[in-house]
């Protein structure tokens, strides 16, 4: 096996003599919206910073055969020690960098190889510094827009030591703006005197995802020129006429076995939306929430005067619990004169936290979390943007009641609640406080039966006091109705793909609208397609079709250009999505005999300022100014992104999907894999001048895609880097 583990190539550059071109060659990059009136912004990196080096950096080979999926953390590859001794204890300002996927020959040449070989589906490259390490970590399926990574798992790097990076300088840095197919083509730079700053580098990571597509039949080995479809799966929604492989949207062949299970919920205010009609799902989904079904049966009836569908009633006096079925299309409502209401929660595994709340005359609220830190509870809230009423207990016992920022430490509020038990048992403390059903202002909580599934947000954190959490989780809560009729609902499905939980929380308007157009890629039922079906070493072939002994060997290669630090300012990652909180979805193609122009699948995303960047990196800043904004979309459908400031209406930043068209003397041009022109801005000749934005300013984000054809695991990001205001 041959290849190049670690390459450097060091180049100091001075002066219009001694530029150096692009790795990628002249006149490649361009940007999306340049400023004529004030001349030509070039993308040659020599041109835009003086005294600018490079360095090349290989990954370790990939070794692939057809159809294979390629999607792992690589070995560390250590940086050349010059560099590593030259910037100890110092700073390295990277201003930009460019990436292509080559074979190595044995006599050290290199040889690009096309899209239509292996597709580059994405990556996340990072810079560690000395004063960091990497540690793994999962993607919760509510995480935070700027959270986001591609898959289940990712990586990231924490600050070691913070005394030991002065000014704040980041101790890593991670490089993943226009990371697809579309890399290898796009401008990934920075204007004069802004870069991305590392403290003491160190080391390369690269975490990529290659699919394998290229054809081995003899005839076609080795065309690089013109793509040719070899073995798809029946579940392939590539046309046979098209020029890209059906492979990159990653189908779900029949080599994995999808497992779906019903998701129920109960109600005690208004109807179900999908009422339970089967009498053996009614039987068991009232014994899971009681615990108990009255004569081990369920009674069916017919009549308007109760609730359509699967409910039970719970006794006041003899608490006995009857299960009903009721076959009759009624418009009377779940929980109908109820005023009486409980429910329970099991210890959250993150937190370690639980609740009861018991509503009657007065609401009753036992928590349950660790003795000796503090935790804490916040009602009818998914994120913290929710901004909920939160009950905090102190690691001395002391509970208070808050009025929460988003991630901010919050308000603190008028007491409304009464302690009527606080004790600790082996490590755990047990917490009882009673308050009034309607909170005081609109700052609390209000208790109502028209409310039966309560959002909860629970946190915990390393200290006696509250301050930082050191772990945060969310679940429902489930009321049941005591007296009344409590109705048990059809909610829709859940499962895994083999043996992997499949989770999306695709959000619904006015966030997002996946869930309003009911795109297959959020519900497990309807999913044919995307990174559930698509991990490391899974062959994207069904079961009766033979995957081609041939290998594949090459390498993703990396040139940084970088310069000595001389107060650049530093640019930090903002990040956000389309298809908001699911990462991928589907362009589902239009109906029969749409015409052409009118064939465009739409969707569409509402966000702030302050969702795009976590608040540990926000710190005390006023909001930020936007650099670089680059979007990323996939092969053959992308036509458009769009981000709006909706509070004035401005166009941020418009990206067309630039299609390739197998033009032979164009580079990176295979037929319609697309190139994106990032939206930069700065001081420079040619480029745009810079606007602020606060942390609260409305962002619209708008993606277009050619819908003449189906495609599965799309993508709608925007991938930034951006100048903090403080």
């Amino acid at each position: 096996m041959f290849g190049k583990l670690f390459v450097s190539t060091l180049a100091l550059l001075s002066g219009v003599s001694a530029v150096t071109p692009n790795m990628n060659g002249p006149n490649l990059y361009n940007i999306a919206n340049p400023n004529i009136t004030s001349g030509y912004f070039s993308t040659n990196f020599t041109d835009i910073t003086p005294n600018v080096e490079y360095m090349d950096l290989y990954s370790a080979p990939i070794t692939s055969r057809y159809a294979d999926v390629y999607w792992t953390m690589m070995p560390v590859i250590p940086l050349p020690k010059d560099i590593v001794s030259r910037f100890n204890n110092s700073v390295m300002a990277i201003t930009g960098y460019e990436m292509d996927q080559v074979i190595v020959h044995p006599n050290g040449t290199e040889e690009p190889i096309p899209c239509t070989w292996s597709y580059n589906h994405h990556y996340v490259a990072h810079l560690q510094g000395a004063n960091s390490k990497m540690i793994k970590v999962k993607t919760p399926s509510n995480y935070e827009m700027y959270d986001f990574s591609h898959g289940s798992e990712s990586y990231k790097f924490v600050t070691i030591n913070k005394s030991a990076s002065p000014n704040n300088i980041a101790t890593s840095q991670t490089f993943s703006s226009a990371n697809g197919g579309e890399s290898r083509g796009s401008f990934h730079g920075y204007p004069y005197n802004k870069a991305q700053l590392i403290h003491s580098p160190k080391a390369f990571y690269i975490q990529p995802m290659q699919i394998d597509t290229r054809n081995r039949d003899p005839r076609y080995i080795n065309d690089k020129a013109t793509y040719h479809a070899g073995p798809l799966p029946k579940s392939n929604k590539a046309p046979p006429t098209a020029t890209y492989s059906g492979l990159a949207g990653c189908p779900c062949t029949d080599r994995l076995k999808k497992n779906i299970q019903k998701l129920y919920n109960t109600q005690i205010s208004g109807s179900c939306k999908k009422p339970l009609f089967n009498i053996t799902e009614c039987y068991q989904q009232v014994l899971k929430e009681t615990k108990n079904v009255s004569g081990n049966t369920v009674t069916e009836i017919s009549t308007w005067a109760q609730p359509s569908g699967c409910f039970f009633i719970r006794n006041n006096n003899t608490k006995d619990i009857t299960a009903i079925l009721n076959n009759y299309n009624s418009s009377t409502q779940c929980g109908s004169n109820t005023k009486s209401f409980i429910g329970q929660t099991g210890i959250d595994r993150i937190t370690g936290v639980g609740t009861k709340i018991s509503v009657d005359k007065q609401v009753t609220i036992e928590l349950v979390g660790p003795a000796h830190v503090w935790f804490g509870i916040a009602f009818n809230a998914k994120a913290m943007s929710d901004l909920p009423y939160t009950i905090i207990v102190n690691g001395t016992g002391q509970v208070s009641e808050l009025k929460m920022a988003n991630h901010l430490p919050g308000t603190r509020l008028i007491q409304s609640i009464n302690v009527t038990e606080n004790r600790v048992i082996n490590s755990t403390r047990y917490v009882t406080v009673t308050r009034a059903i309607q909170g005081r202002t609109r700052d609390y909580y209000t208790f109502n039966n028209k409310q039966s599934d309560i959002p909860l947000l629970t946190a915990v954190g390393n200290t006696k006091s509250y301050s930082v959490h050191k772990a945060k989780s969310g679940y429902t809560i489930n009321m049941k109705s005591i007296g009344g009729s409590t109705c048990i609902c059809n909610s829709g499905t859940s499962g895994s793909i083999n043996g992997l939980p499949f989770h999306k929380n695709c959000m619904p308007e006015p966030y997002a609208d996946l869930i309003q157009q009911q795109n297959p890629t959020c519900f497990i039922e309807k999913y044919v397609g995307g990174l559930s079906c698509c991990h490391h070493k899974y062959v994207l072939l069904d079961k009766d079709q033979a995957q081609p002994n041939h290998t594949m060997t090459f390498q993703i290669k990396f040139r940084f250009w970088f310069a000595e630090y001389k107060n650049q300012t530093g640019l930090v990652r903002n990040f956000g999505e389309t298809e908001r909180n699911s990462g991928e979805y589907d362009v589902v193609k239009c109906p029969p005999g749409t015409p052409v122009k009118e064939c465009v699948h739409i969707i569409t995303s509402r966000f702030q300022g302050k969702d795009m960047v976590s608040p540990q990196v926000r710190g005390k800043s006023k909001g930020f100014k936007f650099v670089y904004v680059s979007g990323h979309c996939h092969y053959g459908s992308c036509l458009t992104m769009d981000l709006t400031n909706a509070d004035t209406g401005e166009l941020v930043c418009h990206v067309n999907g630039d299609m390739g068209q197998n033009r032979k003397n164009v580079r990176f041009d295979e037929k319609n894999y697309v190139k994106l022109n990032p939206c930069m801005w700065g001081e420079d000749r040619g480029l745009m001048k810079v606007k602020f934005y606060s942390w609260d300013t409305n962002f619209t984000s708008i993606k277009r895609a050619n819908a003449t054809d189906y495609f599965t695991g799309d993508m709608a990001l925007w991938q930034n880097h951006v100048e903090l205001v403080f």
